[in-house]
């Protein structure tokens, strides 16, 4: 039988000494050597493999928890918002009814109801309560999104109209033109130069010569013009709208045509210009052409026409 011979030297001295060892016996050695380590391996690997896994479940769990607790604080917070933005849908009904505005259609409020983002299905597999309570939370999150955008648009739009009311009413004559006593109203009358029965056109104010005239309303002066036999010097302002005001035989103006003005800026002086039969304002309020009764734009106050 062949054998493996091992010299070994245990000093320079010493005699070698010889170890013959069969290949057999090597061979099998390799193979038990080889065997022990795979074993070993094996189970090294098993045990290791079973402390990564307790770890990694240690830390899921503690990470599952940890994803409940805050999805449930973003919930309490969630519902605060909800509450907010019913807060809000009341104010905005109340703004809406002073604006002279439609509420919103209830209806049209539920349509911020529904929907949801989708679960991925590997949570919706590993873990349903949680899958189920972040399908609610993102079903609820898209409401209170939806309804938040509805509330924008709404407010918005009040706002648009109540700038706009707000430009209207600057631009509505509302106070008397000059300081003064009412001589002749709005209607027919007798005219005081041929006795005739005759429509007139807008309210006679009396007052002293150089007495302030005020613009009624904000507008641009669209015209300054004499008209002998007439209305004498008049200034008509534009105040959009369809609004024009007309005031006549004034003694002097104070504004040059195209100029903006304001309510309550003077605009000239009262005369006795034109056609008439002592020194007066007359003062004609017209809405696309038409003249209509002066005291109905006029705020009552009590210095009305002293």
């Amino acid at each position: 039988m062949r054998k493996f011979t091992l010299i070994v030297l245990p000093s320079r001295t010493a005699e070698p000494k010889r170890l013959a060892i069969p290949y057999p016996v090597i061979w099998l050695s390799l193979l038990v050597s080889v065997g022990f380590l795979s074993v070993f391996g094996f189970l090294f690997e098993s045990y290791y493999g079973e402390r990564m896994n307790q770890s990694a479940l240690q830390r899921l769990k503690a990470e599952n928890l940890l994803l409940h607790d805050r999805l449930r604080k973003y919930e309490v917070r969630l519902d605060g918002l909800g509450e907010k933005i019913d807060e809000l849908a009341t104010f905005d009904t109340e703004l809406r009814v002073i604006a002279d505005l439609d509420p919103i259609d209830e209806d049209i409020r539920k349509l911020g109801v529904g929907g949801s983002l989708p679960v991925d299905e590997e949570l919706r597999t590993l873990n349903p309560p949680l899958a189920e309570k972040v399908e609610s939370f993102s079903s609820r999150l898209d409401r209170v999104a939806r309804q938040t955008h509805l509330q924008t648009l709404s407010f918005e739009k009040i706002e648009s109209h109540l700038e706009k009311s707000a430009d209207l009413r600057n631009h509505t004559p509302s106070i008397r033109p000059c300081r003064g006593w009412l001589c002749s109203g709005f209607g027919y009358r007798k005219d005081p130069f041929t006795g005739r029965r005759k429509f007139h056109d807008g309210i006679d104010i009396a007052a002293p010569i150089g007495t302030p005239v005020y613009a009624t309303a904000d507008g641009i002066v669209e015209s300054i013009k004499y008209y002998n036999g007439g209305y004498g010097l008049t200034i008509v302002v534009d105040h959009g709208y369809g609004y024009k005001t007309v005031y006549a035989h004034l003694s002097l103006s104070k504004v040059q045509r195209r100029q903006r003005v304001m309510r309550g800026d003077v605009i000239g002086l009262v005369g006795r210009s034109g056609r008439t039969t002592g020194s007066h304002l007359h003062y004609e309020v017209r809405i696309t052409g038409d003249a209509r009764n002066p005291l109905t734009y006029i705020v009552p106050d009590e210095d009305y026409f002293d």
